[in-house]
């Protein structure tokens, strides 16, 4: 017959500690880390195992791995340890929020020509800035992590006057097009 693991136990503290981390995780929508908090507070009420990873729809073996760690490192055991996973971030906070604000200034107040970043231009931006390099495709991930999304351009203007583009295109191009020959 397999040994079963004693039973969590938890002091009022304890208890009040994990109960607060699972709601602020929920409410960051970071449901791993609050159903390992549950499942902590599952196992500390007498629930075993199966019943914890059946009731938060986990498997056994991550109930079991979470066990363990809380069993080994406590409370910090269910904060998450991400700082020292994935490559370090190329623009640290205060650059990223300098950033943000010259995006929202615009090309031309950082002295570029046009209206409208383009990735090309933000990759050029953060290399004579803080030289640093950014693939301008990989400019696009750094923009949403900042908050910003993708624009395309229209493919038709909603409210254009179809007779004055015809009469644009008729009267005016031609002779912009006479002019510069």
């Amino acid at each position: 017959m397999p040994r079963l693991p004693a039973p969590v136990k938890l002091t009022v503290s304890q208890r009040r500690s994990i109960e607060k981390m699972e709601k602020e995780f929920s409410e960051a929508g970071r449901h791993r880390w609050a159903d390992q908090c549950k499942a902590i507070l599952l196992l500390a009420e007498g629930y075993d195992m199966e019943e914890t990873s059946s009731f938060l729809k986990r498997p056994y073996s991550t109930v079991q791995q979470w066990s363990r760690r809380f069993r080994r490192k406590g409370i910090r055991g269910l904060r998450p340890n991400t700082s020292d996973r994935g490559r370090k971030k190329k623009l640290g906070e205060h650059e990223r929020l300098l950033l943000t604000k010259a995006i929202e200034r615009g090309p031309r107040a950082a002295g570029y020509n046009g209206n409208v970043w383009t990735s090309k231009m933000i990759a050029d931006y953060i290399q004579k800035k803080w030289k640093v390099r950014y693939h301008p495709g990989h400019v696009r991930k750094l923009l949403h992590q900042l908050g910003f999304s993708v624009q395309y351009p229209r493919e038709k203007i909603a409210q254009a006057d179809e007779d004055a583009k015809k009469k644009w295109l008729n009267e005016t191009y031609p002779e912009l097009k006479k002019t510069q020959s």
